[in-house]
Order: C-alpha cells, then structure tokens, then sequence
C-alpha cells in the first residue's frame, strides 16, 4: 500500500519586508519572534532568507502584529512617517515607542487620511483649529479656544458627570474639525498624542487614567494641535509645575499645553474663583474635599489645584506638598478601585467611546443615506462590516438620543 507524505508549503515573503515590520513596529527581535510563536533563531532564518514561514505562521505574526499579510509580500517598501515627537518627560523618554503605542498611532493615522477623503467629498470646510506660539498668553489662547467651542461655565455645571462632561468637550472639538480618539493601554507612559495632519487634526487620550484626568490630556493635545506640532505626552492632570526660569524648549512647549489645557477647563470666572475660595477657607487640604469641589466643573482635583497656583491662590510650597499627599492617598484608592472593578461596556458602547458620539453618527448616516458603503463604514469604525447594522442601533437608539 502506498503512503502519502504531507508537503508543509512555505510563503515566499520578502525578508525585507519582513525586517521592515518589525523595525518600524518598534519590536526587538525576540518580541517578533514570540508573537509568530517561532524561536529567535528561526525568526533571524526568516530575515537573512535562509527559512521562510508556513501560511499560518505568517497568518498568526500579521494578526498580532495589526498588520495587513499583503504588506509581507510587498517588493517595494513604503516610507513610513516620521514618529510624533517625543515629549515625555520621565526617564528613558526618546529611546522609542513601544509596539502597541505605534499601533495606535499607525491606526489613527490611516484614520485621518479616510476622514479627510470623507469630507472632501463631501464640501466639509477645513478645520478651524486657531494657531498658537508658546510666546503667546497660555490664559488669553485658552479664554480664546473656549469661545471657539461656545461653552459656558454653567454648561459644564450642569453635564451629568465627568465621563460625561469629556463627551461634550470631544463633541464641540468634532464640531471645529478636531477629531478625538481613545485608545485603552495599560502601563503606558503615554497618556495622549497629538497629530497634526493636513485637513484632519487628530487629538488622543489614553484612558487609563479617567474621564476627569482624560479631559486635561486631551486639551494639552488640542494645545499641540494650535502649536501645530506633532507630539507624544506623558501630561497628566499631576503633572510637575516647573519653574518657568529654567526651561528648556520641550518645556516651555509642554508647560505651555499644560497651562492651557487647565485655563480652557477652568476659566477665571466668578464661580470657579468662588469655590477656589471656598476650598482655601475650609482649609482642609485632603484628597476627598479637593475631588468634591473640584467634581462641581466636572475636573480633577489636580486642574482645580493647579489653576489655584496660576491664579496665585495657593503658595508654592502648599501646592506642592498637597500635590505630593494626593498623589499618596490616590495610590492606595486605585488599587482598591481595581481590586473590586468588575464586567464593563459593551463592545458597541467601547467602539463609541473611542471614536467619540459625533464621529461614528456621521459615518453611520453617511452609510444609512447611500452616500459610503457598508464596506467603507467597517473601515472608517474599525468594526466588521456585519456589525456596522449593530453599531447604529447603539448610536441611534432613543436611549442615546436623550443622552
């Protein structure tokens, strides 16, 4: 009797095109090698030509990876953009991104390159994003945007709560031609970036840290965008206040988004001066009362405390021992907060978060009105195509309507 032996089929993939994935993905070769579940060894064979892999083998690197199995195959090799800037001030800044955060960056920009076809077919003026020096007023630059945005003080009194607040701040961004994202990474110095592509300024927050945090890292990235700079940010609502004296040019780019992303979220208005007040005479400096007063604008205790500062409300040294308490105090209540954290949204609720209420309801009517097709929804939403049915029934619900 005959037997019959099993062929393994190899791919004839382009090594470069291989070394090219990874080098612009930001992985070593041990972390590439890992993710295709190959030892380093063979991952080096695939490289120099001298191995190459099975389908699935490739199919299985493509997917983790977020990279389209075409682009092994590619004889010509794309140029990749320059990275964002690095603005990071914490050790180690400027040695690199990490993979999953040039995922997110890739993945944003194709996104403004798709949006900006979007409008352009359909006559949507340029953005209105006003430009910026950092020799300008960070205060008069912030009273400025917010007049742009056309919301009061009393406004942002009466949004449910911070989660809610930072989905009006993304819908009056959307309305100037600013489109906001949040991307979900965990242990990532990277709390946002900002990119500054033509027709479509994109500003993204990582969620990790909060609504309330969230809205002042998206501001600081809407200050890049007036800077018209393209940046990566470690800023957090705690970030260190430096001294203006001893600046160097990262500096005073980063101190200037710092002080008017603060300004747009709390002007100098009698109200929030009042309660600046207030905080001051009760003189009860703990973690809790900062975050209650702080909770009527909808902002972290950290802006509300910061804005203290600017307005020469608090001295230095108050600000910075309280900031210092806070910042011990918060560090033993999230851990807790993750300990008892449970379940979550739905992945239709998710999908929205991340690409803003605005955003996803004008692709969805553009879909629903035949003006794209179902196949350019999925793309432009990042979902499959079947779920873009899904999707509209989350947006269009009576429930969101009354949202």
């Amino acid at each position: 009797m005959a037997t019959t032996t099993t062929t393994t089929v190899r791919t004839r993939i382009n090594p470069a095109a291989l070394i090219w994935v990874r080098k612009t993905g930001g992985y070593s070769i041990d972390d590439f090698a890992n993710r295709a579940d190959v030892t380093t060894e063979r991952m080096q064979n695939w490289e120099n030509g001298s191995e190459r892999p099975t389908y699935s083998q490739l199919k299985k690197l493509a997917v983790s990876v977020k990279r389209p199995i075409a682009v092994f195959y590619l004889q010509r090799l794309p140029v990749e953009p320059a990275a964002p800037q690095d603005m990071r001030r914490i050790a180690g800044a400027g040695s690199g991104y990490s993979a999953d955060l040039l995922v997110e960056i890739r993945k944003a920009r194709y996104m403004a390159g798709r949006i900006a076809d979007l409008r352009n077919a359909a006559n949507i003026p340029a953005p209105n994003v006003p430009r910026y020096s950092v020799l300008d007023d960070p205060e008069r630059c912030a009273k400025e945007f917010r007049e742009i945005l056309s919301l009061t003080i009393e406004e942002q009194h009466k949004s449910r709560d911070g989660a809610d607040m930072l989905n009006i701040w993304r819908d009056r961004l959307y309305e100037i031609g600013i489109v906001s994202l949040i991307y979900s990474l965990k242990n990532e110095t990277a709390l946002g970036f900002a990119l500054w592509e033509e027709g479509v300024p994109m500003a993204c927050v990582n969620s990790s840290r909060g609504p309330q945090s969230g809205a002042f890292t998206l501001f600081h990235e809407v200050g890049h965008l007036c800077l018209r700079s393209s940046a990566v940010s470690n800023a957090g609502d705690d970030a260190p206040v430096e001294d203006e004296n001893e600046l160097s040019e990262q500096d005073r780019l980063e101190t200037f988004c710092n002080l008017f992303s603060a300004a747009i979220l709390l002007p100098a208005d009698a109200a929030v001066l009042s309660s600046m007040q207030a905080l001051k005479q009760e003189n009860r400096w703990d973690s809790a009362t900062g975050k209650r007063i702080a909770g009527h604008f909808r902002v972290s205790k950290y802006v509300f405390l910061r804005r203290m500062l600017t307005l020469d409300l608090i001295q230095r040294n108050d600000f910075f021992n309280t900031q210092r308490k806070w910042q011990e105090e918060d560090s033993h209540v999230t851990g807790n907060q993750i300990a008892k954290s449970t379940g979550g949204p739905t992945f239709y609720i998710t999908t929205v978060s991340h690409l803003g209420r605005r955003y996803s309801a004008d692709v969805l009517e553009a879909t629903l009105s035949n003006r794209i097709t179902n196949r350019d929804a999925s793309d432009l939403l990042g979902i499959k195509q079947r779920q873009v049915g899904n999707l509209a029934d989350e947006v269009f619900s009576p429930r969101r309507r009354s949202e």
